[in-house]
């Protein structure tokens, strides 16, 4: 098996954006459509119950937006949920959020002082996508990120990570603080290290490849 760390990753990513001339927003489509598959296919009870996507402004937070996407395509219901201001997100993850509202998808945000959003669409959902941070995140997780994270774990519901689970060091495979719990762990291109190493194991599942 070929696993990598963050840097590595990065590096891929951008070999096949310059040397092959394959736009990072291309890339990003590609997982998402390939990530919403593979959850039909290992959570079928999201057709009935729905999904949650809780996204950051990064390029995972772009992923979950096309996650959502190619769900509600499949008339799977998705809440998506922000958080950050819809104003933070930049580059390709803003061109997805976009086609994600251009489809007909709505999005809420949560703030320290608003998390209803977050809670009434667990409350409702019968799937968590982690979409928060990726590869790229290196400080300690704290305030209102660690607080969402907190929620999602106590859901009690089936929880997915986008390449892996939000607050878990790429690398170390240690909790930054606080790490999402996920039952799978969907790695784009290949598995990253920390997702393989105690304790991060735990933290990401099983760990499969699109």
């Amino acid at each position: 098996m070929i696993v990598t760390t963050a840097a590595e990753m990065r590096r891929m990513d951008a070999l096949t954006i310059e040397r092959y001339d394959v736009p990072g927003a291309t890339l990003m489509e590609r997982a998402g459509v390939g990530a919403a598959a593979l959850i039909l296919e290992r959570f079928p009870h999201v057709r009935k119950h729905g999904v949650v996507v809780l996204a950051g402004k990064g390029n995972n937070g772009g992923d979950g937006f096309v996650v959502a996407r190619a769900l509600k395509k499949k008339r799977v219901r998705v809440d998506v949920v922000l958080a950050v201001p819809a104003s933070d997100i930049k580059g390709d993850a803003r061109t997805k959020l976009l086609a994600w509202q251009k489809a007909g998808g709505k999005v809420q945000t949560v703030t320290a002082a608003k998390l209803d959003p977050l809670a009434r669409a667990l409350d409702r959902a019968g799937l968590v996508l982690d979409a928060l941070f990726g590869t790229g995140l290196s400080g300690e997780i704290t305030g209102l990120p660690a607080e969402l994270i907190a929620m999602v774990n106590a859901a009690g519901l089936p929880t997915v990570a986008l390449d892996l689970p939000s607050g878990l060091d790429a690398d170390r495979g240690v909790p930054l603080g606080i790490a999402v719990e996920a039952e799978l762990t969907i790695a784009f291109a290949a598995p990253k290290i920390g997702t393989l190493l105690r304790p991060g194991a735990r933290h990401a599942g099983e760990v499969a490849v699109v």
